[in-house]
């Protein structure tokens, strides 16, 4: 996992166990992107210690995860969602071409009657078989 991404979701789970200095300059350095010396020079404090800051959140929010896994169930649910919508949308899919079959299927199964009954009022056949054949193709969409 890229470091900034891990950083920013142990943040989002455990920050609020972190303090309010350790909060703001944390958050300063890993979500708002801002270097340890602009850090420094907004809170007068050395390059050094934000740096020591950062690191020692770092390895608390890296001890809470250890413990409680928060961030690992996280990302475990997110891929069975994934998973579950992928599922779902095969599904939506296959009952989708299954209605379409079953709807050509039921046109097809009334063509020889609504063909006799179209045939046999307009007096010809091989005429009207090469018409009503053109129409049924067209309105089928094969």
């Amino acid at each position: 996992m890229d470091k900034i991404l891990k950083q920013a979701l142990l943040y989002d789970f455990y920050g609020e166990l972190l303090t309010e200095h350790q909060k703001s300059i944390y958050e300063d350095f890993v979500l708002n992107d801002y270097s340890l010396s602009e850090i420094g020079e907004d809170r007068n404090i050395s390059r050094q210690g934000v740096y020591d800051i950062i690191k020692r959140c770092d390895r608390l929010l890296d001890g809470y995860e250890e413990k409680l896994h928060l961030v690992q169930k996280f990302l475990m649910a997110k891929d069975q969602v994934a998973q579950i919508h992928s599922y779902a949308s095969e599904i939506l899919k296959t009952i989708a071409h299954k209605r379409k079959q079953q709807n050509i299927y039921g046109r097809l199964k009334i063509f020889p009657i609504v063909f006799w009954k179209r045939c046999s009022r307009k007096g010809g056949f091989p005429w009207h078989l090469k018409v009503y054949l053109r129409n049924c193709r067209m309105s089928l969409k094969i």
